[in-house]
């Protein structure tokens, strides 16, 4: 699975849905937030600030200070869970832990297109084919996973 359509090899692409982000932090940390603390940021390392939500966040909030980098959004979310800031995640992370709210920040970050992606010498063979009906099928009937909840 991959956030953008592969532009090149022997790939088929097949968009499963588009994915929700959010601004996920400790309760405590939202309450210092919502009253009045300046937030500070969990993103990416600079190895990656080419990704669309490191981007995003860094148009947005460039101002605000990142208080932790690292390379993957379930790090960003365990740095969050510690209470070193905010992450934003899809929401199929952020809501995996209870120990994470939503924070509501304005702007709202945009959904961004996931994609299965599979070799096309592959698509026929049994076992790849049960796997990825199977991925299109709980992509298809589990969209409140996608989606901002809490």
């Amino acid at each position: 699975m991959r956030f953008e359509r592969p532009q090149d090899g022997d790939v088929l692409a097949k968009r499963l849905r588009p994915v929700a982000f959010g601004f996920y932090a400790t309760a405590e940390y939202r309450r210092r937030i919502q009253a009045g603390a300046d937030p500070a940021f969990v993103g990416f390392d600079e190895s990656n600030a080419h990704l669309p939500e490191a981007r995003w966040l860094s148009k947005h909030f460039g101002r605000k200070r990142l208080s932790f980098r690292t390379n993957g959004q379930s790090t960003q979310a365990a740095a969050a869970k510690a209470g070193v800031g905010i992450a934003l995640l899809p929401h199929f992370i952020g809501q995996l832990d209870d120990e994470l709210v939503i924070c509501d920040l304005e702007p709202e970050p945009p959904a961004r297109e996931l994609w299965l992606v599979m070799r096309r010498s592959s698509r026929e063979r049994l076992h790849i084919k049960t796997v990825t009906d199977h991925i299109v099928s709980v992509f298809a009937n589990e969209s409140s996973f996608f989606e901002k909840r809490r």
